[in-house]
């Protein structure tokens, strides 16, 4: 099946520097009406707009007008919008509970008065909460688990920074709209099982018994301490990774990591689940290509983006939109002076992101093909410009 893929340029025309249609605000609204969506809204409907917040040291995530722009069409079709993210695996990063990554938001000047939404953890407090859903046709996971803030939701609109997932590396992952529905939506269960494998391990020669691997357990009897050593419990252990983060002798530690060619799978069966909760048909995917750069926006530190600004691209299709993401941005020429020279892929056509085998997996669990019909959005009004 081919889906309609709505693009909004980065640069500008003769007519977008002349007047206010070369705005961010009004790229959004453009590419926003040409799809039609406020036709998907019913007066009432819960709205998520989800997203990455972002690392605190991390100056390249999407900038608050993005989400501001998004809310107001929201609004004014009737809808109730809601800015959501789920916390990160482990317990020494900023996304380890929510209290922590609400305020890591806040670096980033995401917060309830500049946006006019509420920001809500989907996974609750600690990470944990979730719905099992069962992933028929799956490349590894025969069930998933999909954060229970997306149970009963009408719509989802995902909003992702296209990226890629590991700083001088090609062949990997990109991170855009599949990645943003599936690790994003997803449990620290999920998180933990999308990267490693199960379950964690205590090495007793490492371990002292100190206890402090018990201080953040989100389950009480998952883990406990006897003849000086940690000992797991599996029956109960949901691999939160909390344990293994605060561990100070790294005494606790996974199975076994996976590769980026298996973290791919996990991400296509974790979406799917995540469709399968809210409806696939309850989609919208934006694509902010726009300070393009090979690390995930949960690192704290800034790389340079390898190719310039290549626009907004949206679909209702997550698999179609990043189809169509990855292939303008390997047409579009790389920065010299970037790792796009050390990549060897400056000349416009040449890779930047290989991603692998990404897109065969999602045909193969019957997520999508990426077949997609490429449309210029064009203005069809030019509203006043409000904030």
């Amino acid at each position: 099946m081919t889906h309609d893929v709505f693009f909004s340029p980065a640069w500008l025309s003769k007519r977008d520097a002349s007047d206010r249609s070369g705005s961010i605000i009004q790229k959004i609204r453009k590419i926003f009406q040409n799809a039609e969506f406020s036709q998907k809204i019913s007066k009432g409907d819960l709205v998520c707009i989800k997203t990455n917040f972002g690392d605190p040291g991390n100056t390249y995530v999407i900038r608050p007008v993005v989400y501001r722009t998004i809310i107001e069409i929201i609004r004014k079709a009737g809808g109730t919008p809601f800015l959501a993210e789920t916390t990160g695996h482990g317990y020494m990063n900023h996304k380890r509970s929510a209290a922590h990554y609400i305020d890591s938001a806040t670096w980033h000047g995401l917060t309830i008065g500049s946006l006019r939404a509420p920001l809500i953890i989907l996974d609750g407090f600690w990470g944990v909460d979730g719905v099992e859903i069962e992933i028929p046709n799956h490349n590894v996971l025969k069930k998933a688990w999909v954060a229970r803030g997306l149970v009963g939701i009408d719509h989802v609109v995902s909003v992702s920074h296209f990226k890629g997932h590991s700083p001088y590396t090609r062949g990997q992952s990109i991170a855009a709209s599949l990645k943003n529905l599936g690790i994003g939506c997803t449990t620290k269960t999920g998180k933990y099982m999308a990267h490693f494998d199960p379950p964690l391990i205590v090495i007793e020669e490492k371990c002292d018994g100190c206890k402090k691997c018990l201080s953040k357990c989100p389950v009480p009897s998952a883990i406990n301490v006897s003849n000086g050593k940690a000992k797991i419990n599996k029956e109960f252990c949901l691999l939160c990774g909390n344990c293994k983060s605060l561990c100070p002798l790294k005494a606790i530690e996974p199975s076994g990591k996976h590769s980026e060619e298996l973290l791919q799978k996990f991400i296509v069966d974790l979406t799917k689940a995540t469709l399968k909760v809210v409806g696939k048909e309850n989609f919208t995917c934006l694509n902010s290509a726009y300070d393009i750069v090979t690390g995930c926006d949960c690192r704290s530190i800034n790389s340079v983006p390898i190719v310039p600004n290549v626009g907004f691209i949206l679909s209702k299709d997550p698999v179609a939109a990043d189809r169509a993401t990855l292939d303008l941005v390997n047409e579009t020429s790389g920065i010299p002076g970037t790792e796009a020279e050390q990549l060897v892929c400056v000349a416009p056509g040449e890779e930047k992101f290989k991603t692998s085998r990404l897109f065969e997996f999602c045909e193969a669990a019957g997520l999508g093909s990426g077949e997609y019909k490429l449309i210029k959005a064009v203005p069809k009004e030019t509203p006043p410009l409000r904030l």
